[in-house]
């Protein structure tokens, strides 16, 4: 049943539920990202991390964030580009 897409039956919706889930928590870790990292300093990614963000969201944003050039990781530090 995994090459349906009639976005009705039960696995449709619910593979849809959890692709519009995970959307919203990868908005709202890039946000928080965002947030922590405002001030244009270097940051630990320590402090990354100790933010409230599920380690697989995180590894997902922290990746696409570099590929988009939105992060610049130096060493162990973190900015905001």
């Amino acid at each position: 049943h995994n090459d349906c897409d009639c976005g009705q039956c039960d696995v449709c919706l619910e593979r849809k539920k959890t692709a519009s889930s995970n959307d919203a928590a990868i908005k709202k870790a890039i946000q928080t990202i965002r947030d922590c990292l405002q001030d244009g300093k270097p940051h630990p990614i320590a402090d990354l991390k100790s933010l409230p963000i599920q380690t697989a969201v995180f590894e997902e944003v922290l990746s696409r964030m570099t590929e988009e050039d939105q992060l610049i990781i130096n060493g162990l530090n973190v900015t905001l580009n």
